[in-house]
């Protein structure tokens, strides 16, 4: 198991494990009590293993990208910039490269 695997399953076992004690704290819950709950810890664990997904091959499509999507002139990198992704499946933080056009004024994350 590497090691960003291990990370996550540690996680997982965390979340359960704040779940049975929530339970615990909570007997007289209703489902949709318990639901919500469950879907708080989910989506903490999920924005987070999307975070990684995201980022597994962005250096790679960076380093491709390098002509204004908007005029096709070539374009300069303007570094690493962090961007929040709110999705149903959980909050994740992008971290990508940003691109600027001087010709036009476009700035864009690859690919576009």
């Amino acid at each position: 198991m590497g090691a960003k695997q291990g990370e996550f399953v540690s996680k997982a076992q965390e979340m359960y494990e704040r779940l049975k004690a929530w339970r615990k704290q909570h007997p007289e819950a209703s489902y949709d009590e318990i639901a919500e709950a469950v879907g708080r810890e989910r989506r903490g664990l999920m924005g987070q293993l999307l975070s990684e997904l995201a980022a597994e091959n962005q250096l790679e499509v960076e380093a491709l990208v390098i002509e204004c999507p908007t005029c096709g002139k070539p374009t300069e990198n303007k570094g690493r910039k962090e961007r929040g992704v709110s999705h149903r499946e959980g909050e994740a933080t992008l971290k990508r490269g940003y691109r600027y056009c001087a010709e036009c004024g476009s700035g864009f994350f690859p690919p576009g």
